[in-house]
């Protein structure tokens, strides 16, 4: 994740981060972090055991970008999924606002997967695969 949207993955994780625990859910907040980990780990392995190139047809071009350039499974959608499972569990889905917000935390995670296809950086197999991985992870855990 860190080698394509580097600054910008990080800081909105550590957001994420910083609004748990600073409204104390400790508990939250270390899934939220197990399941980065976890995903990280999972996709990377992956990513060199399988050794798939990327697509060329990227639409948006990133310098220095390229350190682990293979393509699958996508750690950006397994880690997104893997995050709105972990947030899902916790949303009280009895009340309007519950599913809202519940459907919001997986739009969110969806338009992540489908916009490392619209810019070039993952086949859909890649994200589907990656998006599967994370919703096992957010459920296991």
């Amino acid at each position: 994740m860190m080698y394509t949207t580097g600054p910008i993955a990080f800081l909105a994780l550590a957001a994420i981060l910083v609004s748990l625990i600073a409204v104390k859910k400790y508990k939250i907040a270390k899934d939220v972090t197990l399941a980065i980990i976890v995903s990280w780990v999972i996709t990377f392995a992956l990513k060199f055991i399988v050794r798939e190139s990327r697509p060329y047809n990227r639409v948006l071009y990133i310098p220095f970008t390229h350190i682990i350039d293979y393509s699958f499974p996508s750690s950006h959608s397994a880690v997104a999924f893997a995050i709105a499972c972990v947030l899902a569990k916790e949303i009280n889905t009895k009340t309007h606002d519950g599913r809202a917000l519940e459907l919001a935390v997986f739009l969110v995670a969806f338009l992540v997967a489908e916009s490392r296809v619209y810019f070039g950086f993952h086949h859909v197999l890649d994200v589907v695969v990656g998006s599967l991985i994370g919703i096992f992870i957010g459920e296991a855990l």
